[in-house]
């Protein structure tokens, strides 16, 4: 099984569509889990997929009363 590959948080941003201080805020919050790596944190792949679609999602509700 291959490992999950590691980004920086910034990297992580760029491919949601969302800034560094985003993706920083909902690791505070709880709602993206990462790995450290010294005083950094790292972020797998796959929970940056699944993060993107939690906005996506979550987003699509909000527009959703509108359409």
């Amino acid at each position: 099984m291959a490992a999950d590959v590691l980004l920086w948080v910034r990297g992580a941003g760029h491919l949601v569509g969302v800034s560094r201080s985003s993706v920083q805020r909902a690791i505070q919050a709880g709602a993206v889990k990462t790995t450290r790596r010294g005083n950094r944190h790292r972020v797998g792949e796959a929970e940056v997929e699944r993060f993107r679609r939690k906005i996506t999602h979550d987003l699509a509700a909000l527009l959703a009363d509108d359409f």
